[in-house]
């Protein structure tokens, strides 16, 4: 989620998830496992992913998106894969990988091809754009609470620690140090959990810039699940309670009334602690 439009100046990265206004920064994904495109698009271009076009937007964006490292699985997420303004069509297309992974199609101009954010040429990690970087598939972790007196937390009554179980999931994101990171960066919650047998840990983080925008990433693919935790509105919700459901709502709109308001780096500054949480790891 972005507090100023446009604020960024950088290339779009939102694609599906949020082609025409502000989006929280969790995970997008399409579940599915065949081309529906054998001989359009993808016979022009090499390309053989899912193509999306919504025309929705005032400006055209194109791109793709590839299945992240480490885990890859048939499955793919726009925030790993890069987009680009197209013209001023009005639509917005996204290509979806699924099984093999060619080159991208030649361009004549490096900074115009649409590949995976971490790939060549022009390789620009998602985490440059959005503050954390996509880390690894399956998990199902407690969020814990780093910074209570965060202004995204207020009304929420949290403490340092405080957890909700299974709102990290299935997918999470993480401040990565040693990728391209937004200078300043502040991690509000920290949540440790284990992923194929690996330790890591979760993290929701906020920047600014000084354009005025800030962004704010919640780095859990269940945090729009979990606006209904504790309901009965969509099944189960993974086990998250009624109580987890209020703080994830309050949240959202902290975040949303703030940036609505914006520009929210004045008045919203973030507050960098990287170091004390990943030590010197650039």
């Amino acid at each position: 989620m972005t507090g100023q439009e446009g604020g960024l100046h950088r290339r779009s990265f939102l694609g599906a998830c949020a082609a025409a206004g502000a989006g929280m920064a969790g995970a997008c994904s399409l579940w599915g496992g065949q081309d529906p495109d054998p001989a359009g698009e993808a016979a022009q271009t090499g390309d053989t992913g899912w193509r999306i076009t919504d025309t929705g937007a005032d400006d055209a964006i194109e791109g793709y998106a590839a299945p992240c490292p480490p885990t890859g699985g048939p499955k793919a997420r726009t925030c790993c894969g890069s987009t680009r303004r197209a013209g001023t069509a009005g639509s917005v297309t996204c290509r979806w990988w699924f099984g093999r992974r060619p080159g991208p199609a030649p361009r004549p101009q490096d900074a115009l091809v649409t590949t995976d954010f971490r790939s060549s040429p022009g390789a620009d990690p998602e985490s440059s754009l959005t503050g954390v970087l996509y880390e690894g598939y399956p998990v199902d972790a407690p969020y814990v609470v780093h910074r209570p007196e965060h202004w995204a937390f207020a009304g929420t009554g949290v403490r340092a620690g405080d957890s909700f179980d299974h709102l990290v999931g299935a997918e999470y994101d993480r401040v990565t140090p040693e990728a391209p990171t937004p200078e300043g960066i502040e991690i509000v919650a920290h949540s440790p959990l284990v992923c194929n047998g690996t330790a890591s840990h979760q993290d929701s983080a906020y920047y600014t810039v000084d354009s005025g925008a800030g962004v704010f990433a919640v780095g859990t693919m269940r945090w729009v699940e979990a606006l209904m935790a504790g309901t009965d509105e969509n099944g189960g919700n993974h086990g998250m309670d009624a109580r987890t459901g209020e703080f994830v709502t309050r949240v959202t709109e902290n975040v949303r009334r703030t940036f609505a308001e914006g520009p929210a780096a004045p008045t919203h500054p973030a507050h960098g602690n990287v170091p004390e949480l990943y030590g010197d790891r650039t």
